[in-house]
């Protein structure tokens, strides 16, 4: 009998918060991811990116969502606490692309208009300022806007006329406007015609135009630029090395990766992590093949190790472990691509400017895996995740988002984290509530709300307080699925508050 007077109590706390009891930033989610071209350049690329020690998530309800490290305000939600758990990004609706710097977010409205928040020591955000901001604001005089790539410390956009604008730190001229001046707002790259995609590296740019060039810019110690020399350069070149048609570029921290429209990819720069996957370390000034890799749909280059996901569903890593962000259950780095192992079915993936990455399954879950010093991988806990992981969600849940194995999770964390005992998700006593909501368009979404057991016991006007939600899947029918709480109460048992 009071099993089911829980159950029925947890029941009535699900209903209220569907109803519309949530934190001021926060909503019910009634959507499914997004699946906006990235700035990787795969058609389903972008509902997830990785930055150092915060994730992003867009929906395509055209809300954000962010979990993890939050220093200087980049979860976007007006704090600077860490949030191991998602939360809704303020301000933000109809978002059509994210972006993700080292601690700065970006956001590209439907009416082409960029948002930004979170770290401004080099005017990253734009608004010709350096003070940090941790609610999103429009970037002045910034108008249509198709995509939007986030570096280091720089930003960029392309507009629609096929312009390219930088701005945020230019030591090395990786604002590509001929100076090495910081610029706090918008200036254009010159020397570009007719830009179609876009990419950023920790202190280098890139660009692909409609001819099927691909332009280099900015620091250049380790080879990134790919011009067969160490020379930095302030204003864009072509790669005249590189043949063929390219379908997808990123910039990683100091090498850059592009596909081939027949599915190879090709590779230079700094390789001392073995994150060219050539099975050596020795870095290249020019473009070189990956082997044994192809039939790949997507690439993206993480601060010192590489993902790609094939067309068949499978992701595959290489370059440095130090933080398992390869997902393969180990910390050794690997020089040449490997499968990670128990993903497959994937539509889209991401690499930290850290050391974690992110995934994102044709099932609607959300996998990441690495380091997780500041929760990045939103699992509910700060505990370093060897694999990807289906952590923290109610039993027979098919979607939502998962963490912490192969655990669901661009760069890692500020101290070194051991491995321990992994927690997935919430204590195992708790109670569920399921509810049935419409989805996005001709969509639904079933979602399975998971609530810690000692939760249900507070007053109901304190659910909005009390629970966190996680996000939705990409595609079609799926589950949601949602648990924990972002905080610890005082004078509540570590064991059983947590997640």
């Amino acid at each position: 009998m009071e099993r089911v007077a829980r159950r029925v109590s947890g029941l009535l706390l699900c209903l209220l918060w569907w109803a519309g009891c949530v934190e001021p930033g926060e909503s019910s989610f009634t959507g499914e991811l997004g699946t906006v071209r990235a700035r990787e350049g795969a058609s389903r690329q972008g509902s997830v990116l990785a930055g150092r020690h915060h994730t992003l998530v867009l929906r395509t309800d055209g809300t954000v969502w962010a979990w993890g490290g939050n220093t200087f305000g980049q979860l976007g939600n007006n704090s600077t606490r860490p949030n191991p758990m998602p939360s809704r990004v303020w301000r933000l609706s109809s978002i059509r692309a994210i972006g993700v710097g080292e601690q700065h977010s970006l956001a590209l409205g439907v009416d082409g208009t960029v948002w930004s928040w979170g770290w401004n020591n080099n005017g990253q955000l734009g608004d010709g300022t350096t003070t940090s901001r941790s609610v999103p604001a429009r970037i002045p005089n910034l108008t249509n806007v198709v995509a939007i790539a986030a570096g280091f410390t720089h930003s960029m956009v392309l507009k629609s006329d096929g312009t390219v604008w930088a701005w945020g730190l230019n030591a090395t001229g990786q604002l590509g406007d001929g100076t090495t001046v910081r610029k706090l707002s918008p200036v254009q790259v010159q020397g570009l015609p007719g830009a179609v995609a876009i990419a950023a590296g920790n202190v280098h740019s890139l660009a692909l135009t409609a001819d099927g060039r691909l332009w280099t810019w900015g620091g250049n110690t380790d080879g990134q630029l790919g011009t067969d020399n160490q020379t930095p350069r302030s204003l864009p070149g072509s790669l005249a090395s590189l043949t063929g048609m390219v379908s997808g570029l990123s910039g990683g921290g100091s090498h850059s990766m592009v596909l081939k429209t027949d599915g190879t990819v090709w590779v230079w720069g700094k390789n001392d992590d073995g994150q060219l996957g050539q099975g050596n370390t020795t870095a290249s000034l020019v473009p070189v093949q990956v082997p044994g890799l192809t039939g790949v749909a997507a690439v993206v280059g993480g601060g010192q190790h590489s993902v790609a996901l094939r067309a068949d569903g499978t992701v595959w890593a290489w370059g440095s472990n130090i933080r398992a962000q390869l997902g393969d259950g180990t910390q050794t780095a690997r020089l040449s691509p490997f499968q990670v192992p128990g993903l497959t079915g994937v539509l889209g993936v991401s690499a930290g400017g850290g050391q974690h990455s992110v995934a994102v399954k044709a099932s609607g879950e959300v996998w990441t895996w690495g380091s997780n010093s500041d929760g990045q991988c939103g699992d509910g806990t700060y505990l370093m995740k060897p694999g990807a992981h289906a952590g923290a969600r109610a039993a027979g849940a098919r979607g939502g988002v998962r963490g912490g194995g192969l655990l669901a999770g661009r760069q890692g964390g500020r101290h070194r984290v051991g491995m321990g005992e992994q927690h997935p998700g919430p204590a195992r006593r708790r109670d569920e509530c399921v509810a049935s909501v419409a989805g996005a368009g001709a969509s639904r979404v079933r979602a399975l709300v998971t609530v810690p057991e000692h939760r249900l016991r507070q007053a109901a006007v304190r659910v909005a307080d009390a629970m966190r939600s996680t996000t939705t899947p990409p595609h079609g029918n799926r589950d949601l699925v949602s648990w924990g709480t972002g905080r610890r109460r005082r004078g509540c048992r570590r064991s059983r508050c947590r997640g």
